[in-house]
């Protein structure tokens, strides 16, 4: 579509294209420094294992949910950045194909009373 055919709308196709793109790319990105701060928590644990740890049970499921915690808001950003950006993608493909319905249509006759 050129620019001088492309109607008047809030939005540009090729900037959502780039919105998307972008939140799936920061959502790989998300991911993969959450997973590698998560193997450097794990890699502390085990190296410091019988000196780090507190001599109460309770304590130590407190240290092991504040490690654990860390991949599950990970993988919560990296799922809601991957709904963004399919849902960006999904409200595009509904507004071109409802623009190519309304091309492919035929336009309405007005009937003329005598």
């Amino acid at each position: 579509m050129s620019i001088a055919n492309e109607p008047e709308t809030l939005h540009n196709e090729n900037a959502i294209f780039r919105i998307s793109a972008a939140a799936n790319i920061v959502a790989w990105l998300v991911l993969l420094i959450t997973l590698a701060n998560f193997g450097n928590d794990l890699y502390s644990i085990v190296t410091n294992w019988p000196l780090d740890l507190p001599a109460a049970w309770n304590d130590r499921v407190m240290i092991f949910v504040s490690v654990l915690s860390r991949p599950i808001f990970g993988v919560f950003y990296f799922l809601l950045l991957q709904g963004i950006a399919q849902a960006l993608n999904l409200g595009l493909d509904i507004y071109l194909d409802r623009l190519e319905a309304e091309e492919d249509e035929p336009p309405a006759e007005t009937a003329q009373e005598d």
